[in-house]
């Protein structure tokens, strides 16, 4: 019983993370708490089923055929804030909320800013390190390279100076055994230890095992098989397991002798006396596979220009005797890293506009990159892209849904444009003597530009994979649609797409005739190998036909709204009844209205986009902390109550010079829709008559919905709201100089439902400033003069009595219902 018990109740938490039934958002955050929760009016249980959290429905009145309703739902969390009718309750006409994940999709070559600041990084080190081989043996194998066996020990003690972290020491060991033969069986194992005053211990264990599994020769073909498993681990003192992974290989291969001609074609046979050359064509499958416990996520950010320098010198001398091979190394080092500039400014590119994006070079795509790591030809495993496309959740009275934007065709991401210079010099010298005497003097300089960015040369996949804005012979094409997430629906245009790119198998792109590649060298693969490659033809990674969809929900941007929308005047700037208009921070391409068409033909009409008009997220130094209550003002003050710490409006800056390295960063986003708002539902058989959105003339029938700005300028939010104060994150335990401050600013359009209308009725609702809930002054907090708003009553009118009263404040009409809210502020 305990166990069905725990069952049910681990499914009802993992489905209230997942998808949770009620979002609240904070006031502080781009986002406002009068659009974020809504209850249908139909909703009848007093219990939430998922969470055991106590739920309650109000309907209020009826606006000819739309119902109003007051909810609340218990459960109150410590940050949760207040909606315009009190802590837990909410009256939510409808909405679209926006969960943005990475970038907005609707971003088309808006400039995120990035200012960065860190003092240069300069290591001076030294070094001494033995290392012992005990009974040792070189065995030839059968093919070219031979096999190592024996105990080796390699132990090593250094001295550092580095400016960030001061004097360290450092000390090393390393084991290995080795034993077996490649063709019979091996086994490898190893034990590393590291440790320092600055990074802790580390310990470092790995075992392998490799064998032949199989050898055969036919003819003039040789059939060989092989197999490996391995695990290996890293546990660090103060940061737990930092890498776990378990790999596992298998290779079969097929060689067949034959002989090639000078004049480029082959002869099965040998005995063409010396007029060719030796050579073998093989095929074969293989395949290998590794689980990684211990990466971590990539999420979009923009790459700093670096300069790395280094020099070093090493002297090693060394000894052979009967089952001892020793050498003792002394060296020296120097590196330096410093950052090319402090600010930069890169265009960023939303899921819906990627096609754009891949025009340029340094540009910031909306993806997210899983288990991210440096490339290399020796990299067998890439890591797995995955586009952060947004999620829309569509409510209303009679709708819902959750909706995503899709792409009609498969396209490549990229990094922005970023460069690091580094230099290398390096030199040394060996001397061994007994059995066999030696000296040797290396010097080696290495200047190596790394670059991040876009993927140019020799790339199959650059012009056969790319994201498509427009297809000839095609104006109906989509290059993106949205649909409801989840939905099932057959389409049979996605067939070939499907095929094109494999299928359900994991493909990999088969390149032939590279520029740097000669034609003889490039042998095709055959056999078995071609399970696992595909050949790609240009046009193939799209679909141009429109795709199916169950529920449609279409978007207008700003410049197709002006012309096309339901109501224009929000779109025309210069209107300005009731302060309903769009922000003046809307760009031309971001999406202003959206339409959710119902299954009877209804439209649900989100025609007023709210603005996050302005967002930093800052990160600085704030060290030399002191928890001493006498001063909390202080500079550097901890608060261990609140979890603040006091700063100076000098150390969010990039002249930062606090702590071992001076750091600070400020990413700045530009404006973005956070909300859209209801602004009308029309039936079916709806007519514009006047091209002025919804009248008293129209054909049909409608319900329209006004809303009230809160305030001429945006309200300002910040994450701790305190004056001069920052979430504080103590870094590292064992440093004391890392500590670092971190809070995140805004501005916001804050919108509130003022009167609901249809041909027959007309609600009022009469709002008024609340006493809390209020903004902040200034990028630094403390208390603004932005104010909130709440509602004191709604009034519900006939329409023809409502309009034929003339007076300012129509206070002749009498109201058919009349709802009365009552506050108090003693929580």
């Amino acid at each position: 019983r305990k166990r069905i018990i725990s069952f049910f109740l681990l499914i009802a938490f993992i489905s209230e993370i997942v998808t949770p039934t009620a979002s609240l958002a904070l006031t502080g955050g781009p986002s406002q708490p009068e659009v974020q929760a809504f209850t249908p009016v139909n909703t009848s249980e007093m219990v939430d089923l998922t969470s055991g959290d106590f739920k309650y429905n109000i309907p209020l009145m009826d606006v000819g055929g739309y119902p109003l309703n007051i909810a609340y739902n218990s459960g109150i969390s410590m940050d949760q804030e207040a909606s315009w009718v009190g802590l837990g309750w909410n009256l939510n006409v409808g909405a679209i909320n926006r969960n943005m994940r990475g970038l907005p999709d609707d971003f088309n070559g808006e400039a995120i800013e990035k200012e960065f600041n860190m003092k240069d990084n300069n290591t001076f080190g030294a070094n001494v390190g033995v290392g012992v081989e005990l009974f040792g043996y070189k065995k030839a194998a059968k093919t070219s390279s031979s096999q190592n066996s024996g105990v080796k020990l390699n132990v090593g003690l250094g001295l550092t100076y580095n400016n960030y972290t001061g004097i360290g020491m450092e000390y090393s060991a390393n084991i290995g055994i080795s034993s077996g033969e490649s063709g019979k069986g091996r086994m490898n194992a190893s034990l590393g230890i590291k440790a320092s005053n600055s990074g802790g211990l580390t310990v470092s264990p790995n075992v392998s095992f490799s064998a032949k599994t199989d050898s055969h020769q036919k003819g003039d073909e040789t059939t060989t098989g092989s197999a490996g498993i391995g695990i290996g681990m890293s546990m660090n003192s103060r940061s737990g397991l930092k890498d776990l992974s378990i790999s596992a290989s298998y290779n079969r291969t097929t060689e067949k002798n034959t002989q090639r001609n000078f004049d480029g074609t082959f002869e099965k046979d040998w005995g063409g006396g010396d007029a060719g050359m030796s050579s073998s064509q093989s095929g074969g499958v293989s395949s290998a596979g590794v689980i990684n416990f211990g990466a971590s996520t990539f999420v979009p950010r923009i790459q700093n220009n670096m300069v790395n320098n280094s020099v070093a010198l090493s002297f090693k001398f060394g000894t052979t005797v009967f089952g001892y091979d020793g050498d003792i190394t002394l060296g020296g080092y120097f590196s330096n890293q410093s950052l090319m500039s402090k600010s930069s400014s890169v265009p960023a590119y939303g899921y819906m506009f990627s096609h754009n994006g891949q025009q340029s070079d340094d540009v910031l795509m909306d993806f997210n990159r899983e288990k991210d790591q440096a490339f290399s030809r020796y990299t067998k495993n890439l890591p797995i892209t995955n586009q952060t496309y947004d999620v829309f959740s569509v409510t209303g009275q009679g709708m819902g849904g959750a909706f995503r934007p899709f792409r009609s065709d498969v396209g490549y991401m990229f990094d922005n444009s970023a460069t690091t210079t580094s230099d290398s010099y390096s030199g040394g010298v060996e001397f061994a003597a007994a059995q066999t005497a030696h000296l040797g003097v290396n010097i080696s300089v290495v200047d190596v530009h790394t670059t991040t960015g876009k993927w140019n040369d020799d790339n199959e996949a650059k012009d056969r994979l790319s994201f498509k804005g427009s297809v000839p012979n095609r104006p109906d094409y989509e290059p993106f649609y949205f649909k409801e997430v989840g939905e099932k629906s057959t389409d049979d245009v996605q067939s070939a797409l499907y095929d094109y790119m494999g299928k359900d198998e994991a493909k990999r792109i088969k390149i032939v005739g590279l520029i740097n590649h000669k034609a003889d060298d490039v042998l095709e693969t055959t056999g078995a190998g071609n399970s696992s490659e595909t050949s790609l033809t240009s046009g193939g990674n799209l679909i141009s036909e429109r795709q199916k969809r169950n529920q449609v929900l279409s978007t207008l941007s700003f410049d197709e709204a002006k012309l096309y929308g339901l109501d224009k005047k929000i779109y025309n700037r210069s209107y300005n009844t009731l302060g309903m208009n769009i922000s003046s921070s809307a760009k031309g391409h971001h999406i202003a209205e959206v339409t959710a068409l119902r299954t009877d033909g209804t439209r649900y009409i989100y025609g007023l986009p709210a603005y996050n008009t302005k967002q930093e997220e800052v990160t600085f130094n704030a060290s030399s902390k002191t928890t001493s209550s006498n001063n909390p003002s202080q500079n550097g003050f901890y608060d261990v109550n609140t979890g603040y710490v006091t700063y100076n409006t000098g150390d969010r800056s990039t002249s930062n010079g606090k702590g071992i390295d001076r750091y600070y960063n400020n990413v700045k986003t530009p404006a973005y829709a956070h909300s859209y708002l209801l602004t009308a539902v029309v039936s079916p058989d709806y007519v514009d008559l006047g091209n002025d959105g919804p009248t008293d003339d129209d054909f049909g029938n409608y319900t329209k919905f006004k809303y009230v700005k809160q305030a001429t300028t945006d309200y300002k939010w910040r994450m701790p709201f305190d004056d001069l104060k920052a979430n504080f994150n103590e870094v590292g335990k064992s440093i004391e100089n890392d500590d670092q401050g971190n809070f995140v600013y805004g501005e916001k359009e804050l919108w509130f439902t003022k009167e609901i209308e249809t041909k027959n009725y007309i609600a009022i609702f009469e709002l008024a400033d609340r006493d809390d809930a209020l903004g902040v002054a200034s990028i630094d907090g403390d208390q603004g003069s932005g104010k909130t708003m709440y509602i004191k009553s709604i009034s519900l009118y006939s329409k023809p009595e409502y309009n034929a009263d003339l007076s300012v404040n129509k206070v002749n009409a009498v109201p058919i219902k009349v709802v009365h809210f009552e506050y108090d502020y003693s929580l």
